[in-house]
């Protein structure tokens, strides 16, 4: 089963197939799975793919500032 993993460093999203952990290649922090089918990620276009991550990126970190 494909799964798709976001960086919240970067924004950055890998589909990943058996993997559990996943590294950014782009700033190598660890990646976590994100909300989002991989249908819906093949649905996307490149742009909507980058609009998502940087999105769910910065909800990933006001939610850890938040439990500060």
């Amino acid at each position: 089963m494909l799964k798709i993993y976001g960086c919240a460093g970067c924004g950055r999203l890998q589909v990943v197939s058996k993997r559990r952990t996943v590294q950014c290649p782009a700033c190598c922090l660890p990646m976590e799975a994100v909300p989002l089918t991989f249908l819906q990620y093949t649905d996307m276009t490149a742009e909507e793919r980058t609009r998502y991550g940087l999105g769910w990126a910065a909800a990933r970190l006001a939610k850890c500032r938040s439990l500060r």
